[in-house]
């Protein structure tokens, strides 16, 4: 089983992303684990996408493919075809990542396209390496039973309010990124020469917003979506 998590919180964008999911070449063993925060679950100061990835996974069977589909991204019709069949083919991997086309949207939609591939080759993150703006969390698909070499909590649940503490610099921003540094330095990440998603910055995003032309480094502590 295929399973694609995705925690629903940008309402402009998630009819998009359901609907990449649907058009999906493979389906027949695909199954979409939604939860939508309509801001009336207590998520105990926790980070509410983090706490939302580590309870999916832990409820997934070991033999499960796991994947990430932010609300305001979208699968391209390939991507569970091409990242499921490629670890089908390899039973050696245990994660791999595929390319993202990356488009920009501002309040009247769609601005700009800046096509996007990352580098082949072998993928050797650590502590130092941060895959942060490299990989996003949507572009890799791992195996669960992958997980149990890798340091829990898979991601980071903490929170701190503290405004003298760069939010760029916490461990919860980035938890994509801590979460593949893990599987990277526990089972390696392999490229696939294929594009396999769109990763859209739009004006509700959390790391990246485009109001009115202009990019914007965003703070979610400075955002009632995420209080």
């Amino acid at each position: 089983m295929i399973r694609i998590m995705t925690l629903w919180r940008k309402e402009p964008y998630i009819e998009d992303a359901l609907e990449s999911v649907l058009r999906q070449t493979r389906h027949h063993d695909v199954i979409h684990v939604l939860e939508h925060d309509d801001g009336t679950r207590d998520w105990n100061n926790r980070y509410p996408v983090s706490v939302f990835w580590n309870e999916a996974m832990a409820a997934a069977n070991m033999d499960d493919y796991l994947c990430w589909l932010s609300d305001d991204d979208l699968l391209l019709p390939n991507y569970v075809e091409d990242l499921a069949g490629y670890l089908d083919a390899h039973q050696e991997v245990e994660c791999c990542y595929g390319g993202a086309q990356l488009e920009y949207w501002d309040e009247t939609g769609k601005i700009e396209d800046v096509g996007f591939l990352p580098a082949g080759g072998y993928v050797a993150y650590n502590a130092l390496c941060s895959p942060a703006c490299k990989i996003d969390g949507g572009q890799f698909m791992v195996r669960r039973s992958a997980l149990e070499l890798v340091e829990r909590p898979w991601c980071a649940e903490g929170r701190t309010a503290d405004p003298n503490v760069p939010a760029i610099m916490l461990p919860e921003r980035y938890g994509d990124a801590m979460f593949m540094n893990k599987i990277a330095n526990a089972v390696g990440i392999y490229p696939i020469d294929k594009q396999v998603m769109v990763r859209r910055v739009t004006p509700l995003g959390t790391h990246t917003k485009i109001i009115g032309g202009q990019h914007i480094i965003t703070d979610w502590r400075q955002d009632g979506r995420y209080e």
